[in-house]
């Protein structure tokens, strides 16, 4: 259960447990709200019900009708398990549903504190009510160190409902592919030697673009023949188009919007930025280091390098693109642009990364064994 399938991290993280997940032992329904541009991504055999039209939200009653919905759809389809993704009411809307029938609820949050919801911060301020919420769920999975810190401690997530399970891709979905790159770079019309980073994100507001587009701009200064690609669409989307337009870098970035090869778009850049406000294990970061590229990740203090630290490694697999020092952080990255065989050894150093910590039928197997046993089918 999540709350929409438009591009974005979350939803390209149920995608590829969709994929993965034993089909002889697990059947798939996913039911989401508001857009549904995710849908290609999916196996076929999993079933796809649409909740509603637009995102649906707490403070209106209509949207209360959600549980029943969902109460349906468990029925229905005799679901044993529910899981939910993202954050606030769609996750209390499909947990009370699940404890309508009882059936076990594992919930994942891919945010930080910082970057909490509404909803999720009234629970947490209210004892009872977090008592109440919490009781919901049977198991939070935390999908990194820095999570699952995050969750006990401020979130104030029990420690016995934690569990600990390092994000995962398939690594062999991603390679180091410069003729796909440069295909990819001729269809976008971007010159095949311009120094060229890439952006891997939805448009909204909690994913940072508009950070991204003035380092970017901070870069041009130094770098004049830098380019920037932006993959993805979202809510935001014209305004930082109309944020390039004020800084001066339209000509320079393509806004390519939302797209199914992933690969093709990174394998193009010579580095992946990394400009959300909750870059932990993202999705986008893991990917860009399974094509072996240097991760580049914005920050604005300290906290969020030490969020980002798995998949930033500074000076060896990427750098850290610190606002606060902005024209330096320009400088460091021009010339690591500028740098061949540095790039090439820090993409090496992301591709090992990225093999070692976030390979997915180790994340698969562990995830299969917690639901089988909180269903009391453990093997």
């Amino acid at each position: 259960m999540l709350g929409t399938l438009e591009i974005g991290g979350e939803q390209r993280y149920v995608a590829r447990l969709a994929q993965r997940l034993d089909p002889l032992r697990f059947t798939q329904t996913v039911a989401y709200s508001n857009n549904g541009t995710m849908r290609a991504e999916f196996p076929p055999h999993v079933r796809f019900v649409r909740m509603t039209e637009h995102r649906p939200r707490a403070v209106r009653l209509g949207d209360w009708d959600l549980v029943r919905r969902y109460a349906r759809v468990i029925r229905e389809d005799n679901i044993d398990l529910v899981t939910t993704h993202g954050a606030g009411f769609v996750q209390i809307a499909a947990a009370m549903a699940a404890k309508r029938w009882r059936r076990p609820v594992v919930h994942t949050i891919q945010r930080p504190w910082f970057n909490r919801s509404r909803t999720e911060d009234m629970i947490v301020k209210i004892p009872g009510l977090r008592y109440v919420a919490y009781a919901l769920t049977d198991k939070f999975v935390a999908l990194g160190s820095y999570y699952h810190y995050d969750q006990i401690s401020r979130f104030k997530i029990p420690a016995g409902k934690m569990h600990l399970s390092y994000i995962g891709i398939d690594i062999s979905e991603f390679r180091d592919d410069r003729p796909l790159g440069a295909e990819a770079r001729r269809e976008l019309g971007i010159p095949l030697d311009a120094p060229l980073v890439v952006i891997v994100a939805r448009h909204s507001p909690v994913k940072g673009i508009n950070r991204g587009l003035a380092c970017f701009a901070a870069l041009r200064k130094v770098l004049p023949a830098a380019r920037l690609l932006s993959v993805g669409d979202g809510p935001t989307r014209a305004e930082h188009e109309a944020k390039a337009a004020e800084l001066g870098i339209t000509s320079a970035v393509t806004f390519a919007g939302a797209r199914t090869d992933t690969v093709r778009m990174m394998n193009a850049g010579d580095v992946l930025m990394q400009t959300t406000y909750n870059p932990l294990n993202g999705i986008s970061s893991i990917e860009g280091m399974a094509v072996a590229r240097p991760i580049v990740t914005v920050v604005e203090r300290e906290e969020e390098e030490r969020m980002a630290a798995d998949t930033c490694d500074e000076q060896r697999n990427g750098l850290f693109f610190r606002m606060i020092e902005m024209e330096r952080s320009a400088a460091r990255l021009a010339d690591l642009l500028g740098d061949a065989p540095r790039m090439q050894r820090m993409g090496g150093e992301s591709r090992r990364m990225a093999e070692e910590r976030f390979e997915i039928d180790r994340h698969i197997r562990d995830l299969e064994d917690l639901y089988l046993r909180l269903l009391g089918r453990s093997e």
